[in-house]
């Protein structure tokens, strides 16, 4: 099973769900996904069903007429335009957009992206000079910029302007460009600052075009749309009426490389929503950076051959197979390196560093790994003499902050709380490694505990096809906007049944009320629970079209052993206190500090089976009143006094012919009873 998670319910007022019910003529779960995210009131929950916003006019953006200007002088002259982007979905749409518009303008132009093996992120001196060698006098780069100081000079040198056009946070100076267009400039006066790089790079060529953001929506907003859902960026404001508006636009794209690139994946064009573009279109876009080069998924999309874009979506469904196969490869070797290591499993952070880490998947790899541990993970693949770091965190920890805790040994970093990235000479990472777990003693890791916000708990009678389609009236869903999660309590696990080779077929009943859902990754011999359990379950809703009529669709998102109490995440933050060196002080020793009949109860139980440590849900249905904190501490005393042993990773058994002796010689004891 993942890590545990901490259910954050916000259960609506009966009085507001029936208010929202009679106002708006919605089903109880629509009012209470609304009232939940803090529209409870009728106006405001109308006023984000039917936004009356429009997009900010480009002039608000600093410098952004300035280079609307130098574009224009450049294209009616005759100059060459190069145009350099990223390695990812936002950085691909972006290069896509600005170069398209600029074709249709007549400019001449070349595109260009960095390698994530070669040259790295950004603007580098490399890619300077193969575009001189093209004779561009201005440079125009997306979704990234901001940081290249050095570079931006060396071009500058070279004879050629640079226009920045990036959504990073900028560092204390800025780069000496002709023009730098960034919402989150200290001295930009732009309202909405969270647009991903495609979003600045589409407001900059509405000021090229001299024209209302509005005016060319039709045209280019499903590539701002794509990028912007795949950069993950809030989809609140701005974002959210042009990802509404290009997922509108989706069934009616002529653009080649899109239509090859569906049929590939199966998808549905007719039936595009943001989960789609997030879980199906992005990643195959993604594949290319992360595994090779980039340039295979910028051809797809600038591609007006029908044949030519079959054959490049061709051979990026093959490059996202291999990233999968890699990245799963990679996630498995790194997690049997952690279960192998009991010191490791104790840690706060999880560090893990090795030269056969392909760099291109270890931030997904970092994903799934945070999942399963419930604490942050770093990866480290150290290769051609450069060590590239990637990072994902837990809410309550910013992995930013302690990354920049060490940015004196880092070449580069940059990232935000849940996400990061680092450069570093490879003879530092021992040094980073140590100074990262220091500054871990400093600020608190909460435990194998993930957060899962919950919309509200329902009962099942409230699920129907009509009240399911209604919750499509808050969409898109994504970041700050998610997919509704509810939660039933007290339920009674039916059945559970294989989906495929790795997922589970769930029947929960409720009075005389059943659903059927997948729960995925987690096969049936891997969860804690059997048929006749008393649960408590997590899950979305939306509709499905079978071949003969729509129906409900469930996704299990989280199963809990009925009426769980906020005891066993305490106990779970205490233990990782206490593991990594922390103080027994009186709340932690209350928590763990276990009685000799507990200990033996533990005892008992793994003399008859063996028993995998890392399995936390599992704890709390086997061990009945203990806390998993509590029981994980009892299997660090019985480890010590040699009563049981590890037989493989993270799975335990009683060992065979122990040596005698008393709990009280255990140290871990004595450390839970200091004073």
């Amino acid at each position: 099973m993942p890590a545990f998670k901490r259910w954050r319910v916000k259960n609506a007022e009966s009085s507001a769900i029936s208010a929202l019910c009679d106002s708006l003529g919605v089903s109880s779960l629509a009012a209470r996904a609304l009232a939940a995210r803090g529209y409870a009131d009728p106006a405001l929950a109308r006023g984000f069903l039917q936004p009356d916003i429009m997009i900010e006019p480009p002039a608000h953006l600093a410098d952004i007429d300035k280079a609307a200007e130098r574009i224009n002088a450049a294209i009616e002259d005759g100059e060459r335009i190069a145009v350099f982007g990223d390695y990812d979905v936002d950085g691909i749409t972006s290069t896509t957009l600005l170069c398209q518009y600029l074709q249709s303008r007549g400019a001449v132009i070349a595109c260009s992206l960095p390698t994530r093996d070669s040259t790295g992120y950004g603007l580098s001196r490399a890619a300077v000079d193969n575009l001189a060698k093209f004779g561009a006098s201005l440079i125009v780069t997306v979704d990234n910029g901001i940081s290249a100081h050095d570079e931006i000079a060396y071009a500058n040198e070279k004879g050629m302007q640079v226009i920045v056009c990036d959504h990073h946070l900028p560092g204390e100076t800025l780069p000496p460009a002709y023009a730098v267009v960034d919402p989150l400039r200290a001295d930009d006066a732009s309202a909405f600052k969270e647009m991903a790089g495609v979003g600045v790079a589409y407001k900059l060529i509405c000021a090229v075009e001299g024209c209302t953001p509005e005016e060319l929506l039709d045209e280019y907003g499903w590539l701002v749309a794509v990028g912007t859902i795949a950069d993950i960026m809030p989809l609140v404001g701005e974002n959210r009426l042009i990802v509404r508006e290009g997922l509108e636009q989706l069934p009616y794209c002529e653009n080649p490389g899109l239509h090859a690139l569906c049929e590939c994946a199966g998808a549905d064009l007719e039936n595009m929503d943001a989960q789609t573009v997030a879980f199906t279109i992005s990643p195959r876009l993604n594949a290319a950076g992360r595994m090779g080069n980039a340039e295979l998924a910028l051809q797809l999309l600038l591609s007006d051959d029908p044949q030519e874009a079959q054959a490049l979506a061709a051979r990026l469904e093959r490059t996202n197979k291999e990233r999968q196969t890699t990245e799963q490869a990679v996630a498995k070797q790194i997690a049997a390196r952690i279960d192998s290591d009991p010191e490791m499993l104790k840690r706060p952070i999880l560090i893990v560093a090795g030269e056969e880490l392909h760099s291109g998947v270890i931030g997904i790899a970092c994903s799934r790994l945070v999942e399963r541990y419930g604490k942050p993970v770093i990866i480290i693949s150290c290769e051609a003499g450069c060590a590239k770091g990637s990072g994902r965190s837990v809410r309550g920890f910013s992995l930013y902050d302690a990354i920049s805790s060490c940015a004196d040994i880092l070449q580069k970093y940059g990232g935000h709380e849940l996400a990061a990235g680092f450069t570093m000479d490879p003879g530092k990472v021992e040094e980073f490694k140590k100074r990262i777990f220091e500054y871990c003693k400093i600020h608190t890791v909460s435990a194998r505990c993930l957060e899962l916000k919950v919309d509200g708990c329902i009962s099942l009678a409230e699920i129907s096809e009509k009240a399911v389609r209604e919750l499509s009236l808050l969409a898109p869903f994504g970041r700050a906007n998610d997919e509704p999660v509810f939660a039933v309590r007290d339920a009674e696990l039916v059945s559970v049944a294989p989906l495929g080779e790795r997922h589970s077929r769930l029947t929960l009943r409720q009075a005389d009320r059943t659903i059927v859902g997948a729960l995925f990754s987690v096969r049936p011999q891997a969860l804690a629970f059997g048929p006749g359990d008393r649960v408590d379950a997590a899950f979305t809703l939306s509709i499905f079209n079978a071949s003969s009529r729509p129906c409900v669709s469930v996704k299990f998102r989280d199963i809990e052993p009925a009426g769980l109490r906020d005891e066993v995440f305490d106990s779970l933050d205490a233990y990782q206190r206490f593991a990594a060196g922390g103080r027994a002080d009186g709340e932690i020793r209350a928590l763990l500090l276990p009685t000799r009949e507990e200990v033996a109860c533990v005892y008992r139980r793994l003399r008859a089976a063996a028993f995998d440590r890392a399995d936390i849900v599992r704890c709390c249905v086997e061990f009945g009143g203990l806390t998993p904190g509590k029981i994980q501490t009892i299997f660090d005393i019985l480890l010590e006094l040699g009563h049981i042993e590890c037989a493989e990773r993270s799975v335990l058994r009683a060992a065979k012919n122990p040596e005698k002796k008393e709990l009280g010689g255990s140290a871990v004891l004595k450390r839970l009873n200091e004073e």
